[in-house]
């Protein structure tokens, strides 16, 4: 059996106790309380939490619509249910509009038990759907990567606060204008244009650009843009940028390529060839000098490569390889 705690505002004891019984004969074990002021009703909201409120629409010292501001005022989501005597079609209207969740006739009591159960679930379902909703702004909030929600036409809705580590600019700054205002002029028109008539056309875009902070500095990002639809088959209503700042990996790589090239132009000056062995793989690997020393090409096999060896060498460089392969020893072979 279900518990259900249901306050009732409501100043007729027998029509509070038929209440009651409905939902019984439903299967739930109701705790209630009734009140018939706007006193005690904020009284009984102090004292605990309820699952429904369930009102008459008019008393002589309240009413439903006083209730259901009282919710309001309190900040309050909680299901409620109008059930009264014969009042007009317009007053129930006004009811719902009011924000009642259902409205009925004393005398058809039989429809309560299904309305309550209807505004629990839908009000359980809301409360799952605004609890995804703040998890997922949590997620997008706290972002390591920069993102930012453009309108169909282009324009931002929203960055978040990577966005404006990454740029210097903030969420005020930036709502309203066109991405392009980051525009460093390091990419040209065919650049976009390419760019727009992926995303228009429904297809993620990726690649990498350099924009301009709002201190003038450029930075590198890695950047990743997708479409929204309301429906799957409507119109693109938004357009979602996830921006990665690989400004510091760019420099990296070009550091290593320097290194890699002076370190190649070294070798060929002083003619001197290297090569290297990955330990788990076993693939090896040589320098362009390597290369140029023993007049083979880069397809060349390590064995074809050992016989290259002078024989009197050979037996001690393969036993070297096979004691480094195996973790024995690290050392020279002359």
């Amino acid at each position: 059996m279900n518990d259900l705690r249901v306050l009732l505002v409501e100043d007729n004891s027998d029509d509070a106790e038929l209440v009651v019984r409905a939902l019984q004969k439903g299967g739930y074990a109701v705790t209630s309380e009734r009140v018939q002021t706007r006193e005690a009703m904020l009284a009984a909201l102090d004292r605990q939490t309820w699952d429904a409120v369930i009102s008459d629409y008019s008393m002589p010292e309240f009413d439903a619509p006083g209730a259901l501001r009282t919710l309001r005022e309190r900040d309050l989501d909680i299901p409620f249910i109008v059930v009264s005597g014969t009042v007009g079609e317009e007053t129930a209207v006004d009811a719902m509009r009011g924000g009642a969740h259902d409205f009925m006739t004393k005398g058809k009591l039989a429809r309560l038990l299904p309305a309550v159960e209807r505004a629990l679930r839908d009000h359980k379902e809301r409360d799952q759907a605004e609890a995804r909703m703040r998890l997922q702004s949590a997620a997008l909030e706290s972002a390591a990567d920069a993102i930012v929600i453009t309108n169909a036409e282009g324009h931002i809705s929203w960055v978040n606060p990577a966005f404006t580590q990454n740029t210097g600019y903030t969420l005020e700054e930036a709502v309203g204008q066109n991405p392009r205002f980051l525009k460093s002029g390091k990419q040209d028109a065919t650049f976009y244009r390419d760019m727009w008539e992926t995303i228009r056309s429904g297809r993620v875009w990726r690649g990498e650009m350099v924009n301009r902070r709002k201190d003038g500095s450029f930075y590198t990002e890695a950047t990743t843009i997708t479409t929204v639809r309301e429906t799957a088959d409507g119109p693109v209503s938004h357009f979602v940028a996830i921006k990665q700042d690989v400004t510091d990996r760019k420099r990296a790589e070009e550091a290593l390529r320097e290194r890699e090239y002076l370190l190649s132009e070294s070798q060929r000056i002083g003619h001197i060839g290297t090569w290297t062995m990955e330990l788990a793989t076993g693939i090896m690997r040589r320098s362009d000098e390597t290369y140029r020393i023993y007049g083979v090409n880069p397809d060349t096999s390590l064995e074809a490569f050992t016989r290259l060896i002078h024989p009197d060498d050979r037996q001690a460089m393969q036993e070297w390889i096979r004691m480094c392969t195996s973790g024995a020893r690290m050392g020279d072979v002359d």
